[in-house]
């Protein structure tokens, strides 16, 4: 379960969304930082950011979203962003098939510049525009899984869905760390001190009652 906490964070991990102009992709982040919904009438330029600390799996995390144009000339500054980040948000809308077709070279780029372990979701969104769909639900489901990647439909103006996106990929990425799959900047986590602290503990009791078992086994006589 993901709750809001004003408690401080022992990781900080870095999230980026991704997809074409006008798909809604700071829409949905805005109304996950803030609760708050405005329809998208000016693209991003360059990047945007929000925060907000969550408590999962009995970790404190401080998300930290980087919300990038989608505008082609943009895309080399994207890179820099998706580089280094633990999960993305590749955000579609699901009116436009265009955006729809172009998930696949945007898949493709983030395996190839991003780390290993990243986490990709491909959101599905402006799903309340029905009558407007183009895009149907499991094609969208069919291409998630055909890439291997998370996937979920959504709406920027309800504030349930927009938190299922970030909840989900969340989750994902805390299984990664609990695996140690991500540990450190170049995998987008940052490890605070009480984290790392904590960590080195439980090693050391490990190795303290691995050494406590051997002593009680002993030679046989």
């Amino acid at each position: 379960m993901m709750i809001v906490t004003d408690a401080s964070p022992t990781y900080v991990v870095s999230l980026v969304i991704l997809g074409d102009s006008g798909v809604g992709k700071t829409a949905l982040m805005k109304q996950f930082v803030s609760g708050e919904f405005s329809p998208e009438g000016i693209s991003t330029v360059g990047v945007e950011y929000g925060t907000r600390t969550v408590s999962i799996h009995e970790k404190t995390l401080q998300l930290r979203i980087s919300d990038t144009a989608g505008q082609e000339r943009f895309k080399a500054i994207s890179l820099q962003y998706y580089r280094r980040a633990a999960g993305v948000l590749l955000v579609y809308d699901v009116t436009r098939r265009a955006g729809f077709e172009g998930l696949d070279a945007w898949v493709d780029k983030i395996r190839d510049a991003a780390c290993a372990n990243v986490t990709i979701m491909a959101v599905g969104n402006k799903k309340d525009l029905e009558g407007q769909r183009v895009v149907s639900y499991d094609e969208g489901k069919a291409f998630a899984d055909r890439k291997d990647i998370l996937f979920l439909e959504t709406s920027a103006s309800d504030a349930f869905s927009a938190e299922d996106a970030f909840m989900n990929l969340t989750i994902a990425i805390c299984d990664k760390i609990d695996r140690q799959l991500l540990r450190n900047e170049s995998h987008g986590i940052t490890v605070l001190k009480s984290a790392a602290k904590t960590r080195a503990d439980s090693i050391h009791d490990l190795r303290v009652k691995d050494i406590f078992q051997k002593k009680r086994e002993g030679p046989c006589c």
